[in-house]
């Protein structure tokens, strides 16, 4: 029986990692998005555990949750990251250097995708946290897993997944970085250092 339900999680991370690959055309991100769900319900644990020693198998299925919720808000700033470069190119400042350009697009993804995620995951977690309240310990044990495993994945979702966004664009993207400047439509390339010239004989 545990055998069987371990297989139907094996197959469920495997569907969302795929959608994940799909929807941001990022094995990178995928991969870091799995990373931050995984985080999300080993930090659960360190918190739960301590204060509470009951822990069943019931308390497992949060993975399921974990998954919907992450992949939601993994979705919301992979998206607005990718509005930002239209928009922050648009605004009639100059962006001295590459570095600059990136902070604006952070923190303008920050400001659009932050506030919707964290309004989602608070509901999500104040709902199974009414279910402390039970007198039924599986159920109550669950609701305050559930919740403080939500909690845990806007917290990751809001700091490790903006830094990985960050990563993939300068680092992983085939496309690297091509910032497109406003105020005179110049496009800069940020690449790697140009090998040191070795000097003739």
């Amino acid at each position: 029986m545990i055998q069987d339900d371990f297989i139907i999680v094996i197959f469920a991370v495997g569907f969302v990692f795929i959608c994940l690959w799909a929807g941001t055309r990022a094995l990178f991100l995928a991969l870091m998005a799995v990373v931050a769900i995984a985080l999300s319900f080993a930090s659960a644990l360190c918190f739960y555990l301590p204060n509470i020693s009951f822990f069943s198998q019931f308390h497992t299925l949060s993975i399921f949750i974990l998954l919907g919720v992450g992949a939601d808000d993994i979705f919301v700033f992979a998206e607005s990251w990718r509005l930002s470069k239209s928009a922050v190119a648009s605004k009639k400042v100059k962006s001295e250097n590459a570095l600059e350009f990136i902070a604006d697009r952070l923190s303008w993804t920050y400001k659009q995708a932050a506030g919707a995620v964290w309004t989602t995951s608070f509901t999500t977690a104040v709902c199974f946290l009414a279910t402390s309240v039970s007198r039924i310990m599986p159920l109550s044990g669950f609701g305050i897993f559930a919740a403080i495993a939500v909690t845990m994945t806007w917290l990751i979702c809001v700091t490790w997944l903006p830094a990985c966004l960050v990563v993939w664009e300068v680092c992983v993207s085939p496309k690297r970085i091509q910032i497109e400047a406003a105020h005179n439509k110049s496009i800069l390339t940020l690449l790697a250092p140009p090998p040191s010239s070795i000097p003739s004989l």
